[in-house]
């Protein structure tokens, strides 16, 4: 009976690791419901195992991987303190949590029968991405990314399950089993995929990690398994170069690097001011996850990025927590890296998977150098397990001098159930409340734009019931108010008082939660705008202050610019407003109606001020602007004049 349920919990622990890694591949960093079904399923997976763990117990090895991870881990959540927008860093805390969170999971209750089970699971997983991509590529004339919002990032994936994958595929064909045709087949679709991205990074990684597989024990295999290996990753690169155009670039992409300055070019400008922003803070960082907060103060206008990461992993740790916590990061890697080189030996039996592993997580922790994968949460959530397995392994024989513990001996049933059940719902109900909040807000936002107040403030103070601290659920009910405020009806004094200071209210309860948000100086300019008798009579200054408070916090905020100006240009200060007007004539812009706006005023005023062959260029841009929105269906043709 007890192995029946020992079984059972085993298997519900599983389908729990791999929902929460299914789950996360919808979290693109934005939609925050995702990504806290994906951390609670992560949570619920580790206390099943804990619950089932009440009779026999479970072991925690001290280990010099376990302990930097857990150090690491713990200075993330210490650097909320000081955070300068905590609940960001405490979401943070989690999404980069997902790594040690999965490690621990495994470490805690390993089982080689599981793992097995597991990683056909994601091999599964990767060749339906594979696939996807394969789709994409063939079919829709779309970027190859399958699911994730760039191309590095799934590349990043399949190589961590390709390499991952690469010694079970050597041991399949040092002892001619029929699961290498499996393995084999598994291994050329998702090196054909990472091929196909043309990512100079991850076509790199697999290269190199797949040379780290190969090298170590070329003596201790038959010829026939490495050089297997090698001709199906040829045949993955000459089907991507024959039979795709995105192969036959990515040749050209790697060529590229004989010229680092150019081909890194976007990233330099972006590292740049990266440095600026670590040198603010060296020692403790701003907070994690507080990046694309900062960023756009110290953006550089030649900067075509989104602007969310700084493309370089470590450059963003430090940054973030500082110069302590990329150290601890660094430490980290550096006993992954001396626990293969001690306990790795040629006649160990499990020697080719431990190798593949440790090329898996070598390979994404250099491509990490010029991309964001641990900031993308499947990614993190994975290199968890695969970690989790390599600890398992190199660690196999000292499991017995741990630190071992038997719930059975210290609380009786019901007592421990309920701390465990407590211990993993308050971060697992805080997270689930947070994603609803921001689910709630973003459909509030839609409501509002399509005019529908009174559902869109209904929908907002429930937001702010389940997520009191996401601001943008206050800033959105904010305009709501500040939209009544200046449509100027018939509203009683009263009321309008009443709503001016609901409004007021709010901005200063979201500016506390977050300092950093352009919205909120935009919106308390407009609020004065539409109230200036509660102001005084230099509510024009005032205004102005905050609309150059916004642009101060985000430069590319052309709704604060454009309002601005306009706010000038009322109190007839024209040469002021072409001023700040130009000032974001240098920074590119999304395309959309608001930018066409902003370029036609700027146009304008450089006429009325006679600059006629600026206001020419300027046309020129906002020609061209308005062509592609037309093309992209957002403008018809005769809105474009």
């Amino acid at each position: 009976m007890f192995q029946t349920q020992a079984k059972t919990r085993n298997f519900v622990s599983l389908l729990l690791l791999f929902s929460a890694l299914a789950v996360s591949l919808a979290f693109n960093g934005i939609h925050l419901q995702a990504f806290a079904i994906a951390i609670a399923l992560l949570l619920s997976a580790v206390a099943n195992s804990l619950l089932a763990s009440y009779r026999d117990g479970f072991v925690f090895q001290p280990t010099a991987i376990a302990l930097s991870l857990l150090l690491f881990w713990a200075w993330l959540g210490l650097g909320t303190l000081w955070s300068i927008t905590p609940y960001v860093s405490v979401i943070s805390f989690w999404w980069l949590g997902a790594l040690p969170l999965a490690f621990l999971s495994w470490v805690l209750f390993p089982a080689s029968d599981r793992w097995q089970t597991l990683f056909f699971l994601l091999q599964c997983l990767g060749l339906g991405l594979a696939v996807f991509a394969l789709y994409q590529s063939l079919y829709l004339h779309a970027d190859p990314r399958s699911v994730f919002l760039n191309r590095n990032s799934h590349a990043a994936f399949l190589n961590l399950i390709a390499l991952a994958g690469m010694g079970t595929l050597l041991h399949a064909l040092a002892a001619k089993r029929i699961s290498a045709l499996w393995h084999g087949a598994v291994l050329v679709l998702l090196a054909l995929a990472v091929f196909l991205t043309g990512s100079r990074g991850a076509t790199l990684a697999l290269i190199i990690g797949s040379l780290f597989v190969l090298r170590p024990h070329r003596h201790a295999l038959p010829a026939h398994a490495p050089l297997t290996v090698i001709l199906l990753l040829t045949c993955a690169y000459a089907a991507t170069y024959f039979g795709f155009s995105a192969g036959q670039s990515n040749i050209d992409r790697l060529l590229s690097l004989y010229s680092p300055g150019s081909a890194g070019l976007s990233r330099f400008v972006i590292w740049e001011a990266g440095w600026r922003m670590f040198g603010d803070a060296p020692w403790q960082g701003w907070g994690v996850g507080t990046f694309w907060l900062l960023f756009p103060q110290y953006r550089d206008a030649a900067d075509m990025s989104a602007g969310f990461y700084a493309h370089n992993d470590y450059l963003q740790l430090a940054i973030e927590t500082g110069l302590i916590g990329l150290l601890l990061f660094l430490a980290f890697l550096g006993a992954v890296v001396l626990t293969y080189v001690r306990r790795c030996h040629a006649d160990a039996p499990w020697q080719h998977e431990c190798s593949a592993l440790l090329a898996a997580l070598a390979a994404t922790a250099m491509h990490g150098f010029f991309t964001f994968n641990l900031y993308v949460l499947p990614i993190a959530l994975l290199g968890g397990l695969i970690l989790g397995r390599f600890h398992q392994l190199t660690h196999a024989k000292s499991r017995a001098s741990g630190w071992g513990l038997c719930p059975a001996r210290l609380f009786q049933p019901l007592p421990y159930r309920l701390i465990i059940i407590f211990a993993s719902a308050v971060p697992l109900v805080y997270l689930l409340s947070l994603g609803l909040a921001y689910h709630l807000s973003v459909e509030a936002r839609e409501l509002l734009n399509q005019g529908e107040h009174r559902q869109a403030l209904d929908t907002l103070k429930q937001a702010q019931r389940y997520g009191p601290e996401i601001h943008v659920a206050l800033l959105e009910e904010a305009r709501i108010y500040t939209v009544l405020l200046e449509q100027k009806g018939k509203m009683p004094t009263r009321q309008r008082t009443i709503l001016y200071g609901e409004a007021k209210r709010l901005l200063d309860k979201a500016r506390s939660n977050n300092p950093l948000s352009p919205q909120n100086h935009h919106y308390r300019a407009r609020l004065i705008r539409a109230m200036p008798i509660h102001v005084g009579q230099d509510w024009r200054a005032r205004a102005g202050h905050f609309y150059g408070e916004a642009l101060r916090v985000d430069p590319l905020f052309y709704a604060a610019r454009v309002a601005y100006a306009r706010l000038l240009l009322e109190d007839s200060q024209a040469t002021r407003a072409l001023v700040i007007l130009e000032g974001g004539s240098r920074y590119p812009y999304p395309p959309s109606v608001a930018v066409l706006r902003y370029y036609h005023l700027l146009a304008q005023q450089n006429r009325v001020a006679g600059n006629f062959e600026r206001a020419a260029r300027v046309e020129a841009r906002y020609h061209e602007l308005a062509t592609q929105l037309v093309t992209m269906g957002v403008l018809a043709k005769t809105e474009k004049q």
